[in-house]
């Protein structure tokens, strides 16, 4: 019994270390593949600025990354706004329930809790539909000058609007 686990303890062995070599072996070859990847993008990268065009993919490229980087400064911008907005509306909220909660406790009758509820609910649903229509005007201001950012940049693409 003892010479049957010594056979399988060496035959885990064995198989242990031919899946460590078949994982080295694909291990090497991916960074032998991702290297040569590497490579070839560096020589088309580099090929962009060089020739004749240089100047002007350097410019292009330039110009487009400012253009994003303005976009990306709209959109953060937009961001902010959204986010001082829905914090007006949480104020908002937290307020009309405040109140409400005094109301709902000063009630005497099922009517009254029933009427104070209801008035609850309508002032809730009047704040989430007010919220809900600023939250989508910034949203849509927001896409517009991200837009406008976009169209800038692509119409430098055009021969027309290509600066010489």
């Amino acid at each position: 019994m003892a010479r049957g686990n010594q056979t399988a303890r060496d035959a885990a062995t064995e198989a242990a270390g031919n899946v460590a070599d078949e994982t080295g072996n694909a291990g090497a070859d991916i960074l032998s593949m991702t290297a040569r990847m590497a490579e070839r993008s560096a020589e088309r990268f580099s090929g962009l600025f060089a020739g004749e065009d240089a100047d002007a993919t350097a410019q292009r490229y330039a110009r487009s990354t400012e253009v994003l980087q303005d976009c990306g400064r709209a959109v953060a911008e937009g961001y902010q706004e959204l986010s001082r907005e829905y914090l007006n509306w949480a104020r908002g909220q937290f307020q009309a329930n405040l109140t409400a909660f005094g109301k709902l406790a000063q009630c005497r009758s099922p009517q009254e809790l029933i009427a104070a509820q209801n008035q609850l609910f309508g002032e809730n649903v009047a704040l989430a539909l007010s919220a809900n229509r600023r939250f989508a005007e910034i949203s849509k201001e927001i896409a517009d000058r991200a837009a406008e950012k976009i169209t800038a940049l692509a119409d430098q693409g055009t021969p027309t609007g290509r600066a010489g």
